[in-house]
């Protein structure tokens, strides 16, 4: 069975030869350092074989011949940087991207220190500009590479999230969270005008992605993060209230201009609460059911929402990925055995696996999938 029969039939709930695993989407690749190291046991020369796909980033590359050595299913189609924008450094020192925040290093990582709508009012928010959905430096290239990935590889296609969160998490990005979590409450006509001019750039930029790509991928990744480790960030009511309409609106416009593809939804944390919303807005794969979350116990969220929904990921990488090599047997054990009879469940790490952890653990990971995940599930 070739790997895109494999995950065309968990996509359909159905088992095939055994569970699908996924490295290099969205939410599924390695830290740089982590990656170098776990390429060096795996002796791979990364000098002839990495790409950089993310700059700046603590995970900036991809490696097809490091996906093969693990086995993956999968390739991935990273959407690019603008070509008509350069980021530029402000006089404090920090990073000033496209949509005007700006970022500074804390520690090793990029963390945003500049909202550029903070202090915003109606009017400036009428007059504010998002990027350029058809900057053309963002798509050279991919529909070259996309075809190919479909014509002349055995492995499922996707495409990658066009933007770094959606409009929850894009709206806190130029607002910032504690002022656009006071609007949602105070200023209801300038949250809703913001959401509606990002969720419009959101979607004209993944119909622009999908007018390179769209023929040769099979599914569409989003990424936006609802969920703490306790709890989601906002009530099931309000995301009714302010969100709903945004996501579904996005995911339909997708599928209209492509009918062939799926959805696949990232957000992270204790999201139990809205899972039932994705589904009704046209999620069809739900990542990562992050199993170190309140709520988020994976046979009890397979039991109950397997029947409509494909699972992708629930792999820890909170504990077990840091622990013995018997810690992360039992991990893909307890994954499998949880999500994966009846079909409908893709393995991966539950988000990036971060440095700190062994590289014999990334390898032992993907080595125990294949082992455990073979039909019929018997672990």
């Amino acid at each position: 069975m070739t790997s895109r029969e494999r995950v065309e039939m968990t996509l359909r709930h159905e088992e095939p030869d055994c569970v699908p695993i996924d490295v290099w989407g969205s939410a599924s690749r390695v830290n740089t350092d982590l990656y170098l190291e776990t390429a060096k046991l795996l002796g791979i020369d990364t000098d002839k074989t990495k790409v950089l796909i993310r700059p700046g980033k603590d995970t900036m590359y991809e490696d097809y011949a490091f996906a093969d050595a693990l086995d993956s299913d999968f390739r991935h189609i990273n959407i690019k940087e603008a070509k008509n924008y350069t980021p530029y450094t402000d006089s404090e020192g920090r990073i000033i991207d496209e949509w005007g925040i700006g970022r500074s290093i804390v520690g090793r990582f990029p963390t945003i220190v500049l909202h550029p709508l903070r202090t915003a009012t109606m009017e400036e928010l009428e007059a504010w500009q998002t990027p350029d959905p058809k900057d053309p430096g963002r798509y050279e290239g991919l529909r070259e590479l996309a075809k190919y990935y479909y014509e002349e590889t055995d492995k499922y296609v996707t495409a990658c999230s066009a933007n770094s969160g959606q409009v929850f998490d894009v709206c806190q990005y130029v607002r910032g969270a504690e002022e656009f979590f006071e609007d949602l409450y105070e200023d209801e006509d300038f949250a809703r005008l913001l959401i509606k001019k990002i969720n419009d750039y959101l979607i004209e930029l993944n119909l622009e992605y999908l007018d390179h790509i769209g023929p040769y991928i099979q599914w569409l990744e989003f990424t936006s993060d609802f969920g703490s480790q306790h709890s989601s960030f906002i009530s099931t009511q309000m995301f009714r209230d302010y969100f709903k309409d945004a996501y579904t609106e996005l995911f339909a416009a997708c599928k209209k201009k492509c009918p062939h593809i799926k959805i696949f939804l990232h957000s992270c944390g204790d999201v139990h609460d809205l899972i039932e919303e994705f589904i009704d807005c046209g999620v069809d794969i739900m990542n990562p059911i992050q199993p170190n979350a309140d709520n988020m116990d994976s046979a009890e969220l397979k039991k109950r929402y397997g029947d409509r929904v494909v699972f992708h990921g629930a792999i820890d990488i909170q504990q077990a990925i840091f622990g013995s090599d018997e810690d992360v047997k039992n991990e893909v054990k307890r994954a499998i055995r949880s999500v994966a009879p009846g079909g409908g469940f893709i393995l991966s790490p539950a988000n990036h696996i971060q440095e700190g952890t062994p590289p014999e653990n990334v390898i032992a990971l993907y080595r125990y999938a294949r082992e455990f995940g073979k039909y019929p599930i018997n672990c």
